[in-house]
């Protein structure tokens, strides 16, 4: 079991508590597929608490990984600084690059949901006099 799971698995059961408010106030008929959805989300998050808890009665350790390794490694050298300068940067340089590419990663994935729902509004929008079904 890590530190960072629990405030995780906190976030997910917060946003699909906050969506389940949402989708109790929508109509009736259109309540099933958030509902579905929302249902497979809590039951993977409880599988995943269920994971962590059978790993913590295992190994009765929680693993804080909170603390990023890189950073404990640069506070470390911090202090014995000599001559290390460049070592130090090369390694913090590092780190910022991967974070960097996993966020740009991140912002390419789901950047581009917006546009596409938005196209698919504007593309189908109903007809100026409305649908008429006699």
């Amino acid at each position: 079991m890590k530190e960072s799971d629990l405030c995780v698995i906190a976030v997910v059961y917060g946003v699909a508590t906050w969506f389940l408010v949402m989708t109790l106030q929508l109509p009736p008929a259109a309540q099933s597929y958030p509902l579905i959805l929302l249902t497979a989300l809590y039951l993977c998050n409880t599988l995943f608490v269920g994971k962590q808890l059978y790993s913590f009665y295992r190994h009765r350790v929680v693993l804080n990984d909170v603390r990023m390794r890189s950073f404990v490694d640069f506070q470390i050298s911090i202090y014995s600084i000599h001559g290390r300068l460049p070592e130090i940067g090369l390694r913090v340089f590092i780190y910022c690059l991967q974070k960097l590419q996993i966020f740009l990663l991140f912002i390419t994935l789901f950047s581009h949901y917006p546009i596409l729902v938005s196209g698919l509004l504007l593309h189908f929008q109903p007809p100026a006099g409305g649908y008429c079904f006699r």
